[in-house]
């Protein structure tokens, strides 16, 4: 579970100097399966029925998101959703069903840096099969982090670290 504080908050709110001299020491690449609902449950056994109830194609009823760690010992929550795009300062963090698929430690990455990919990133439309999560992630990996490789090696990485 995961608590945000201010979640509505305006991406232009963080551009005063209280953010600006904030530096992304760590980043952890965090998946969570979506609660079961009787339309997932649904989705869930579709397709577990036309594929013998292999357990791989489960994967795609998850959720990424990144989670921050700022200099500061704050955290920050990094995700898209069908809600659109979050950047919000965590006030808490109780590991419950999230599992950790990816972690980077070591890192020099300016706040105004995520702000920027934050904001391009918000400028685009949820889309199921082109621009949701597990593309947020992808592209943040890419475009923040400087790891450049083709978005399906990437996600057998990703889904490689599931439940592993």
């Amino acid at each position: 579970m995961k608590i945000i504080e201010n979640s509505s908050q305006s991406f232009d709110s963080y551009d005063s100097s209280e953010y600006s001299c904030l530096r992304i020491k760590s980043i952890k690449t965090v998946c969570s399966y979506l609660p079961g609902n009787p339309t997932i449950e649904f989705m869930r056994g579709t397709v577990g029925f036309f594929t013998g109830f292999n357990h791989h194609h489960q994967k795609m009823f998850a959720h990424f998101s990144h989670v921050l760690m700022a200099d500061d010992a704050t955290r920050w929550l990094s995700e898209r959703s069908t809600n659109g795009v979050v950047l919000g300062k965590m006030d808490g963090w109780i590991e419950s069903h999230e599992q950790e698929v990816d972690h980077w430690d070591g890192l020099e990455i300016s706040f105004s840096k995520i702000l920027e990919f934050t904001r391009y990133e918000s400028s685009m439309d949820y889309n199921f099969v082109g621009k949701n999560c597990k593309h947020f992630c992808y592209d943040f990996r890419r475009n923040v982090l400087g790891k450049v490789e083709d978005f399906g090696t990437y996600c057998q990485f990703i889904e490689s670290k599931m439940n592993s």
